[in-house]
């Protein structure tokens, strides 16, 4: 309930009380539940006993608290005990072309991962969801892979994003530069080691 609800006034004139009587009342009897003292709200609000019954029970009548609001779905953490289901599994190596000792390996990597995570971010609702969205970004080649391809492609996505940038800055001969370069498939790959 809020300062402005329509059941307040109406709450209010039926105990023949002010407003701000009936809303403190409410309030604290949602707050303090069983723990509700009448004589003690009486003597803070500086009213009769007989007032704070009439709020009580004015209250009851139109704005009940056992109205409660739906629940939240809570999340939880992985468990130490999980293992990966079989349609999970199934799934990986439809979505991805693994083998299933791939699959297991890949298992074991999120496993280990979200086990041993602290926080609030270890917490999840779905589970399956979550297992989806890791093997979707799995750096674990698939059977579309190649090293080197990949790599092109990666550099060649970095020196797109050098060219925005140059443009950004206002830098346009060095952005045409390195689009012509980029044209020409002239861009060496940097070799990465590790």
């Amino acid at each position: 309930m809020t300062p402005f609800d329509i059941r307040l006034p109406i709450i209010a004139a039926q105990a023949k009380v002010k407003t701000c009587h009936a809303y403190h009342c409410w309030h604290a009897m949602r707050d303090m539940g069983a723990a509700f003292h009448l004589e003690a709200f009486a003597a803070f609000a500086g009213l009769e006993t007989r007032h704070v019954s009439a709020i009580m029970a004015a209250i009851e009548e139109h704005a009940p608290l056992t109205a409660k609001r739906p629940t939240a779905a809570r999340g939880t953490r992985l468990p130490h005990n999980w293992t990966l289901p079989d349609d999970w599994s199934e799934w990986a190596s439809e979505a991805r072309r693994w083998y299933p000792n791939e699959v297991e390996a890949e298992a074991l990597v999120f496993a280990d991962y979200w086990q041993s995570k602290a926080g609030q971010t270890a917490i999840k609702l779905d589970w399956k969801k979550t297992w989806q969205n890791w093997v979707r970004q799995s750096r674990r080649p698939d059977g579309t892979f190649s090293k080197s391809t990949a790599r092109q492609v990666d550099h060649a996505t970095s020196i797109e994003n050098t060219i925005a940038l140059y443009e950004r800055m206002g830098r346009y001969q060095e952005a045409d530069d390195l689009r012509r370069q980029l044209s020409s498939n002239v861009v060496p790959i940097n070799r990465q080691t590790g």
